[in-house]
């Protein structure tokens, strides 16, 4: 039969139409047959409505694991659609074939429309129950179908959240928190970009995560992992690798992805967490004529997602702020060229600083707020290190990694980041370097119970005769992470224990010691501090609170620092101590050491 309904919304109903033939065994021709559709689309439809192991990696296959697991009945999401299936009523009639005549509005108004999982008439009860107020006095509108799709235990607990926050409940913000946490607290401005403001990277980051909740999860933990939006960015290949698929595979779904991810006009509709971040980011990065700012962008995508391939990365956010697909090109070469124009900027620059001798003192400021072991004299061995210990990523593997050709040690050198690039470039044209080494050293340290191995970026032997190692971070809430926190420590007293000095520095050369000296307001810090009083806090909550005390994630390392805190990532947690084998760690060796050579432990 030929597939009349192609293009038409899958209902509540025909969806336990098809599982019920699933469950029978019926062939996917002849469910195809009765639904009207092509065996694509029921084979799509069946990959969306469960989801399967990882190493299945074509439509069929999903089919046949989901049917074998409905026969089963094991537990899990298929043994909730059982208790569909089995409760569904008579045979199914599929709806007649849409009409070709009329306008595209009418038709669309004539296609059927996905069932709610809970009523709109439940919905309003609940705000009811919520607010305390009479359900007649809540006027019937688009949010209450966008609201109905919820799961009522997060329509119940974000209701509440918002009834106590403001003291009432408007049908707009509910859908919007039910969508992503706090969204219409993120905004953005060119300034900050321009500025290049410590907020821009972590809002960043959570405007592009918030517009990906409209991608399915499949496809969205794809691209989160593609973008480095949920830690650092990754291959296809290694994405591949992990899923078990082939590397087109996954390519596939990120081109699936982005498409969907895309904010296309829709009239009428209910704002949604991807409207509010479509507003946000063309505000953002688009001239006056409407078009994207290309410097702006550009300046966006460097601080939000440095790690992530350029191409996917312009066609996410350029779709987000309404533009096409095929406009991505166009746009691509106009961000590379831009790069070029800025590395030759940067060259330039650094011709000038080394004429004027910033780079010296760079360098200078570097070795001064190092931690060195006290009473120890010039060592005067030799370079105590053979090459490289490990090698970088390839440079096609990740956007921020490659090689710098070094004319002081007459071979290329490998780096991982921009940040290490820079050090890197700093280290081989300042004059108080005599000589220098990447990834020189492998450093033990222990952490929850486990020795683990730690690479320091660079050891540099200077003019002097000293030698100090030096580790570096994007950004300075890096700094502060329990696991860098460890590697400093352990690294410290490595390297007193050999007369060498250390540092841990950030992007803008600032160290831990420059974050405890920073000023944070001490009404911020003790809403930081009675919060962990009550355990460890998740990433949805610690952002809530920074963006409605107006903390910085600057202040935050700060505070972490301070305070001997612990900040988690993978999960995301900050504790008030650590969760893994329950000693405090202070973190007095990163910031100094004492007149006769040992640590100084209460100095955090």
């Amino acid at each position: 039969m030929e597939a009349v309904r192609r293009g038409d919304r899958w209902t509540e109903e025909e969806e336990d139409h098809l599982l019920c033939k699933l469950f029978d065994q019926e062939e996917p021709e002849a469910i195809a047959a009765a639904h009207q559709r092509s065996v694509v689309a029921i084979l799509l439809r069946v990959e969306q409505l469960v989801d399967g192991p990882a190493d299945l990696e074509d439509n069929l296959a999903v089919f046949e694991w989901a049917r074998s697991e409905l026969l089963k009945g094991q537990a899990g999401s298929l043994a909730s659609m059982l208790d569909r299936i089995t409760s569904a009523a008579a045979e199914w009639t599929p709806p007649p074939p849409r009409s070709t005549s009329g306008s595209p509005a009418q038709r669309a108004q004539s296609r059927p429309r996905q069932a709610p999982s809970v009523g709109q008439s439940e919905v309003a009860l609940l705000w009811s129950s919520i607010t305390g107020l009479p359900s007649e006095r809540l006027t019937s509108g688009p949010e209450l179908s966008v609201l109905a799709r919820h799961d009522a235990t997060v329509l119940e607990a974000v209701g509440i959240r918002l009834f106590q926050r403001y003291g009432t409940l408007e049908l707009s913000d509910w859908v919007l928190d039910c969508d992503w946490l706090d969204v219409e607290r993120l905004t953005l401005t060119p300034e900050q970009i321009i500025d290049g403001a410590d907020e821009v990277s972590w809002i960043g980051v959570e405007l592009l995560r918030a517009a990906l909740v409209k991608v399915p999860v499949g496809d969205r933990d794809i691209l989160l992992r593609r973008m480095g939006l949920d830690g650092k960015s990754v291959t296809l290949s290694s994405i591949g690798e992990y899923f078990e698929v082939s590397r087109e595979r996954i390519r596939q779904r990120e081109v699936r992805g982005l498409r969907r991810a895309a904010v296309t006009s829709s009239p009428g509709a209910v704002f949604r967490s991807w409207d509010h971040v479509h507003g946000v980011l063309r505000k953002a990065l688009c001239a006056e004529d409407g078009q994207l700012d290309t410097r702006l962008l550009l300046s966006f995508v460097e601080a939000v997602v440095p790690a992530a391939p350029r191409r996917p990365v312009l066609q996410l956010v350029a779709g987000l702020c309404g533009f096409l697909e095929d406009e991505v090109a166009g746009l691509e070469l106009r961000v590379r060229s831009l790069e070029a124009e800025r590395a030759r900027e940067r060259a330039e620059r650094q011709r000038a600083e080394r004429a004027l001798g910033k780079l010296n003192d760079k360098l200078a400021k570097v070795i001064d707020g190092a931690s060195w072991p006290a009473g120890t004299g010039i060592v005067a061995v030799a370079f105590p290190v053979d090459g490289p210990k490990r090698t970088p990523r390839e440079p096609d593997d990740r956007s921020n990694s490659g090689y710098l050709d070094s004319a002081r040690l007459g071979r290329l050198v490998g780096y991982d980041s921009d940040a290490e690039r820079a050090m890197i470039t700093l280290v081989e044209e300042a004059g108080l370097v005599t000589t220098y080494c990447e990834q020189p050293l492998v450093i033990p340290y222990e952490m929850d119970g486990r020795t683990h191995s730690y690479y320091p970026d660079l050891m540099v032997e200077l003019a002097d005769g000293r030698r100090l190692v030096i580790e570096v971070k994007a950004s300075n809430i890096e700094l502060a992470e329990y696991r860098n926190i460890r590697k400093i420590v352990a690294a410290t007293e490595f390297c007193h224990r050999r007369g060498w000095g250390f540092t841990a520095v950030d992007s803008r050369f600032h160290t831990a010691a420059d974050l405890v000296e920073r000023e944070v307001g001490l009404a911020q810090e003790a809403v930081v501090r009675a919060r962990l009083q009550d355990g460890p806090v998740d990433w949805p909550e610690l952002r809530s609170v920074l963006l409605r005390h107006q903390i910085s994630r600057a202040d935050l390392a700060t505070m972490i620092v301070r305070n001997g805190w612990c900040l988690y990532t993978r999960p995301y947690l900050l504790s008030s101590m650590p969760l893994g084998d329950g000693r405090l760690w202070r973190s007095g060796c990163i910031l100094g050491s004492t007149d006769d050579g040992s640590i100084d432990t209460d100095r955090a």
